[in-house]
């Protein structure tokens, strides 16, 4: 790998959807704005953890925030 840092390891790990219509949104928080919803299986790149249980992934070249417990490593 061309990174010598976890954290920056991290980056873009493939991670699966695993509910339906799960909110992507804007900010990771509940009050953030929803962008799309996600289908159950959908896969997306796993960008970084933001804490309090929130995601930053990469999905179609957008930037969007999840609940980490609705996606899974693969």
């Amino acid at each position: 790998t061309p990174s010598n840092s976890s954290a920056a390891s991290d980056v873009y790990k493939r991670q699966t959807v695993n509910t339906d219509g799960l909110n992507a949104r804007l900010s990771p928080s509940t009050s953030g704005t929803a962008m799309m919803q996600l289908a159950n299986g959908t896969a997306v790149a796993f960008v970084k953890d933001m804490g309090s249980g929130w995601s930053m992934i990469e999905y179609n070249g957008k930037i969007l925030f999840v609940s980490q417990q609705y996606i899974t490593k693969n």
